[in-house]
């Protein structure tokens, strides 16, 4: 039945526009719709056929002939993604791994569900083993199936897929568009169920049943609506919209059986325009074609070709397809067809995997960290805190503790060092900033937000200079805390504090995570992806993160995040998503940072705030299309303006003036070309000018002055 071979390469290819970026294509993810429904047809039909010639249904033969059509092809794509991680990702490797393992297994959609990583990954910080997630619900779909159709009656078979259709349909209405609602198996198993249902009506004794001449007029008059059903679901649905999880997909397998049913009548109009040659072989390599081109899409970046959008999609389909066809070749046509020994097959099929997860975890572990990472990262990579950096306390600072305290300006006892003093009462005097602040009074030690106030553990001594290495005194300490742009500031702070000689700078930022504290996030994609709990060290007297803060004793602490505080926010209290221009949320966002300012200035060091940098939307990596015709210019624009009170409170940085003179985004900075590469983030040389030029020097500014020396007793005391 060529139609369904021709069918099936139609579906590819909405995948494949839908990774492929396009904004009329925003619902190609409804080809794996279409895949599950055909699934769902073929492999009941074959249970069927095989139970109406032999009485039964050999489940060994069945899971075997299944291993001999998906494995092989699934061991290349571990392989070909072992080679993406260590040659052009390196970075990845160890995040990866547990995601390759999970694929392996066929769980990857659980993994996904788990893990709390998001489909907004695709196109943040995407894993190469994210699109095995249908793979892995067809294979539990193939575990499960034929067990129901052996132990049931047709009937009774009819009967319990109905329900289960109607149950998976209604678990999908309840989680709604979450990652649940989108990976789950008991969600979307509903899809090749429909296909299940076609099968029972449409296979007779000798196979698939041929309509007669009204019968395909009919079939082919629902196909057209199928067709057209799907196309407008494609084109105008995206998978955040919230009526595919009431119903919708369910909707969109219906219209994909009308297709399926057509397909199968050879003399129907539909069939004959599915059986063109070229649909017929795409189809025929589709399991290739989808298992290959994610890992190639990520390979071939806009980025790393430099391509525009159409020729770069020519240039991904062209290698893939080729991958795809070698592969069926050599590997998968092959392995399906050839009788092997019965314990050959599982034991190199096991070694394989192993030996190949194996090379993924030796990649993971000789790969470097990535500097940087996507600002929508699911998550950071740790929660332990990097190694305090060495210092040196200044001489003079030390020297006129005890007698600044003896003078009344600190509440130290005798004899306390500057570090330890500072952590209670600040052997630095602190600057009030006035010129930054206004009038309004400093906020009291702790969660403005309510709760008691939080207390400083006092810090252990400073570390000691290397042995045999004589530092220069260090004047003044900085830290940095906020997301991936955060870090990215805080690397070329440190670069340009090595010139210095006498700051030094503790990076304390983690990508992915927000200043705001909990609740979980919506981009636009349809899975949520939570505020990690460690993104909430700096309100956590306890936790790892703040204690080395603490022992790093700093002058001042630079705050930065913004690109991962726009999104939509679910708070329980709250009972849904609320967004900025939502009075309660930029109330509550406001909140956040004046706590986290609070509790560095608990420590008695200033706070100095870094705004929202602007970003390039139409160009920025991956599918942000609502946010592209203002909206996410609005969005942080919006941000900015309910943080700029915060003025009020702390010292504050007009990064986004900065980078964007007049709003406008620009991939010079400070005499750097190509600084912001991914059209967001800063490349190590433009985080160093910005740092030299504009940052540096503004925390000079508002770090608070160093002590007096001390003066006899016989001067006056100013």
């Amino acid at each position: 039945m060529p139609g369904l071979d021709g069918f099936r390469g139609a579906a590819v290819i909405a995948v494949l526009l839908f990774h492929g970026g396009f904004g009329w294509a925003r619902g190609g993810f409804l080809g794996v719709t279409s895949f599950f429904v055909l699934s769902g047809f073929l492999i009941t039909s074959l249970l069927l056929l095989e139970r109406q010639a032999t009485g039964g249904i050999n489940l060994k033969a069945f899971w075997s002939r299944r291993a001999r059509r998906l494995v092989p092809a699934a061991l290349v794509t571990i392989a070909l993604v072992i080679a993406y991680v260590a040659v052009v990702d390196p970075g990845a490797a160890g995040r990866v791994v547990g995601d390759g393992v999970a694929s392996a297994a066929w769980v990857a959609n659980w993994r996904l569900i788990l893990s709390g990583q998001s489909y907004a990954d695709l196109f943040s910080e995407p894993s190469p083993f994210q699109h095995m997630w249908s793979l892995a619900i067809e294979e539990q779909f193939y575990l499960l199936l034929p067990l129901a159709a052996v132990v049931l009656a047709r009937r009774q078979f009819a009967a319990a897929v109905v329900a289960g259709v109607a149950a998976s349909t209604a678990a999908a209405w309840v989680v709604g568009a979450t990652a649940r609602g989108y990976y789950g198996t008991d969600t979307r198993v509903a899809e090749p169920l429909v296909g299940v249902l076609l099968a029972l009506v449409l296979l007779g004794p000798r196979g698939v049943r041929r309509l007669r001449r009204p019968g395909v007029i009919v079939a082919d008059m629902l196909a057209v609506a199928g067709v057209v059903g799907l196309v407008l679901l494609m084109t105008q649905l995206d998978d955040r919209s919230g009526v595919l999880y009431r119903g919708g997909f369910l909707g969109a397998a219906l219209l994909s059986a009308f297709v399926v049913l057509a397909a199968t009548q050879p003399a129907g109009v539909v069939s004959k325009v599915l059986s063109a040659p070229p649909l017929v072989a795409i189809g025929r390599l589709s399991y290739g074609i989808y298992l290959f081109h994610w890992p190639v899409f990520l390979w071939l970046s806009p980025a790393r070709t430099g391509l525009p959008p159409l020729s770069l999609f020519a240039l991904r389909c062209g290698v893939t397809t080729a991958l795809a066809a070698v592969s069926y070749v050599l590997v998968e046509r092959p392995v399906r067809l050839s009788r092997l020994p019965r314990l050959v097959g599982p034991v190199a099929w096991a070694n394989a995997s192993v030996g190949l997860l194996a090379g993924l975890v030796l990649v993971a572990g000789i790969a470097p960290s990535a500097s940087t990472s996507s600002f929508l990262a699911s998550g950071p990579a740790g929660e332990e805190a990097p190694p305090l950096p060495d210092v040196v306390p200044d001489t003079a600072t030390s020297s006129t503790t005890e007698s600044t305290a003896a003078a009344g300006t600190v509440d130290a006892a005798p004899g306390t060092t500057a570090s330890t003093s500072r952590a209670t009462g600040a052997a630095r005097p602190k600057t009030t900033n006035t010129t930054r602040r206004g009038s309004d009074p400093a906020p009291p030690p702790g969660n403005v937000l309510g709760g008691p106030p939080h207390k400083a553990t006092p810090p252990p001594p400073p570390p000691k200079a290397p042995d045999g290495e004589a530092p220069r005194p260090t004047r003044l300490k900085v830290a940095v805390m906020g997301d991936s742009l955060a870090l990215n500031l805080g690397d070329g702070l440190k670069a340009w504090a090595d010139e210095q000689g006498d700051v030094a700078v503790y990076n304390l930022a983690l990508s992915g995570c927000p200043i705001s504290r909990g609740g979980t996030r919506w981009v636009e994609r349809p899975d949520d992806f939570r505020v990690q709990a460690v993104c909430g060290w700096w309100d956590d007297p306890e936790h790892d993160r703040w204690k080395a803060l603490v022992e790093f004793d700093p002058d001042i602490v630079v705050m930065q995040d913004g690109m991962n505080a726009i999104w939509k926010r679910w708070q329980d209290s709250w009972g849904d998503y609320r967004a900025l221009g939502d009075v309660r949320f930029d109330q509550w966002m406001v909140g956040q940072y004046r706590a986290a300012a609070s509790r560095i200035q608990s420590l008695g060091a200033v706070a100095l705030f870094l705004n929202a940098a602007c970003v390039d939307w139409k160009n920025l990596r991956g599918r942000f299309e609502s946010y592209r015709d203002g909206l996410g210019e609005w969005m942080v624009n919006h941000m900015n303006q309910i943080t700029s009170p915060l003025s009020a409170w702390m010292w504050t940085g007009d990064l986004h003036q900065h980078l964007c003179p007049n709003g406008q985004f620009t991939n010079e900075v400070d005499g750097v070309q190509n600084a912001r590469p991914d059209k967001f983030h800063l490349s190590p040389a433009a985080a160093k000018a910005v740092a030299a030029t504009w940052l540096g020097p503004m925390v000079l500014q508002a770090a608070p002055p160093p002590p007096p020396q001390s003066e006899p007793e016989s001067q006056p005391q100013h």
